[in-house]
């Protein structure tokens, strides 16, 4: 009762508080958060530990939250749409499943992560919901990504992950937890397979875009819901390479 009661508070406050997300996305051209980011396709393989079947195919976007040219102190996330078909483009189907990971586990976090956070190198971090999702029968569970580690490529953090990808060597482990629990269960496998050459200003990354084996739980999901609406809107509906305009 007090989660769905949390989920009212934030649907209702979604809202006033996307103004402010779309007044920034007008003024930043672009997303708010997570501006620029690596697009990539990939492979899905659902273990037996998990309670039920994931999508077979992948699109996996990496991004910085604040600065679009700068390797600065910064959060990181990594956003998934995994899908029964392959991914070819940024419009989703039906029953796609989107998942948004971020470089810290608590809302409360938020603010401190960016000195906590291995901004150099976008492997070299664990992945949040942040916010709990339910299960067909009503469970609350935790989700979250930890990357294969190893040696890495040299450059800057989109360098290292490129020459990784490339090279065949990353996989993303999606962990689940029940709600309030300590247990970390693996439950699939990402496999990232190569690059993607879609127009990521028009991607549009939504938590209520759904298969319907589980769904956004809890307050911070429902407050999403108003301000991924807003800020999507105010934002460009394509790149300016996809318009023939020279970019900044």
């Amino acid at each position: 009762m007090l989660t769905r009661f949390s989920e009212l508070i934030g649907f209702l406050l979604g809202y006033p508080v996307g103004l402010f997300f779309a007044l920034g996305s007008l003024f930043r051209h672009a997303r708010f958060f997570h501006p620029r980011g690596l697009l990539f396709c990939g492979e899905v393989e659902t273990l037996p530990e998990s309670p039920f079947p994931l999508p077979t195919h992948a699109m996996i976007r990496f991004s910085s939250a604040w600065w679009k040219h700068f390797e600065w102190p910064d959060v990181l996330g990594v956003s998934i749409r995994m899908s029964d078909r392959r991914v070819r483009s940024v419009v989703p189907y039906r029953n796609d499943q989107d998942l948004l990971f971020a470089s810290f586990g608590h809302p409360w976090e938020m603010f401190l992560a960016p000195f906590f956070t291995e901004y150099k190198d976008f492997l070299a971090n664990s992945y949040y919901a942040v916010s709990p999702f339910r299960s067909r029968n009503g469970e609350l569970f935790d989700l979250m990504l930890e990357p294969s580690k190893g040696t890495r490529s040299q450059g800057d953090r989109s360098e290292k992950l490129f020459g990784e990808v490339m090279s065949g060597k990353v996989v993303l482990r999606l962990l689940m937890k029940e709600k309030n629990k300590n247990a970390w269960t693996m439950v699939g496998k990402i496999r990232l397979l190569d690059e993607l050459h879609l127009d990521q200003e028009a991607l549009r990354f939504h938590p209520f875009q759904s298969s319907g084996e589980f769904r956004p739980a809890g307050f911070l999901h429902y407050l999403r819901f108003g301000t991924y609406h807003l800020s999507q809107w105010a934002r460009p509906a394509e790149s300016p390479e996809a318009r023939g305009v020279v970019s900044e």
